[in-house]
């Protein structure tokens, strides 16, 4: 570029004025978390009847389309999102960013548009099957819209489940058949001869990548789904070297929002169940079972997933104690008599 062109490029580009309110809207997006200000008009709930987050009862509307198995991991995924605030303001109004768990690159949130009538509506592929997801869930209960978002369900689109899976070459004409010249095949270099073939579980649990000629990147695999847990939750005592909470990492002393109460920081939950581990000295996930606590609330010890929804108490602990009535209005069960 000649000297003359720069400058007249330069001159331009300070003749630039950017929005003023665009420019604050973007600084203070990643400060500022989902609230109320929004375009649909939240509906207060009464503190009376109001649960802190969404339960299986809130979903009655939707029971003659889906099995009660799929309406509590529903209830159970959205009270997850909310208990981690998954949740942000979308640039536009009326639009909501909900975290993905999906791995990388296809980390993106997922973005859901809420309208004044109620009815949400969001990109990922669950809610393109059945017209209804966790992340429209969520998203309904904080603006306080449930109700009317449910009202909204006009049912499953059985066509889109019905060709989820379907082949894309399905129903076309196959291509005819030709003659292949043999061709010779180059090595690449993928990088999986820096690994250890001699440890079988290592070349399945590390993920190499050649990057270029001279660079190779070896990272850990996904970590597997533990299994279901069978063993029923047992009411104990926080003592001993019980400090952190199997379901969100944080110490069982720490606050939770939405369940805390005079004894949560003495008692917690636990389980006997099966769980994936890395081990460093094989380089892999490796299956191990033991007791895991948990704090005292659905979200964290994830009840969609058990297969044992029986709650029990420790002989220590009397059934007249208040825990078990709080227990008791959290998991919406029946606390089981003391065990022997």
């Amino acid at each position: 570029m000649a000297p003359e062109e720069r400058k007249a490029t330069l001159a331009s580009l300070l003749k630039l004025c950017p929005d003023p309110a665009a420019f604050h809207r973007c600084k203070r997006f990643k400060f500022h978390t989902a609230t109320q200000t929004t375009s649909v008009e939240a509906e207060p709930q009464s503190s009376a009847t109001a649960s802190p987050l969404p339960a299986r009862k809130d979903l009655e509307r939707l029971k003659g389309s889906f099995t009660e198995e799929e309406l509590f991991s529903l209830s159970g995924k959205s009270a997850a999102l909310l208990h981690s605030d998954a949740i942000r303001t979308g640039f536009q109004q009326g639009t909501f960013l909900v975290n993905s768990r999906r791995p990388p690159p296809n980390s993106a949130p997922y973005t859901v548009t809420c309208l004044k009538s109620g009815k949400c509506s969001c990109e990922c592929e669950f809610y393109g099957r059945n017209n209804v997801c966790q992340h429209t869930i969520v998203v309904a209960w904080k603006l306080g819209v449930l109700s009317r978002a449910l009202e909204s369900f006009t049912g499953r689109s059985t066509y889109s489940i019905s060709t989820a899976t379907v082949s894309s070459a399905v129903g076309k004409k196959a291509p005819a058949s030709r003659k292949r010249t043999k061709e010779v095949v180059e090595p690449k270099n993928t990088g999986s001869e820096y690994l250890d073939v001699s440890n079988a579980s290592c070349s399945k649990q590390l993920c190499v990548k050649s990057v270029n000629p001279t660079t190779v990147v070896i990272t850990k695999a996904v970590r597997p789904d533990d299994p279901p847990p069978a063993a029923p939750l047992i009411i104990k005592k926080i003592s001993g070297n019980i400090r952190k909470c199997a379901g969100c990492s944080k110490p069982l002393s720490s606050r939770v929002e939405g369940f805390w109460g005079d004894h949560d920081s003495e008692y917690c939950c636990g389980r006997y169940e099966a769980y994936y581990y890395w081990n460093k000295g094989s380089n892999s996930y490796q299956l191990s079972s033991g007791t895991r606590h948990y704090h005292i609330n659905p979200v964290c010890t994830q009840m969609f997933r058990s297969l044992n929804k029986t709650i029990s108490l420790a002989p220590s602990i009397p059934s007249t104690h208040a825990i078990c009535q709080i227990t008791s209005q959290r998991f919406g069960a029946t606390i089981s008599t003391q065990m022997t």
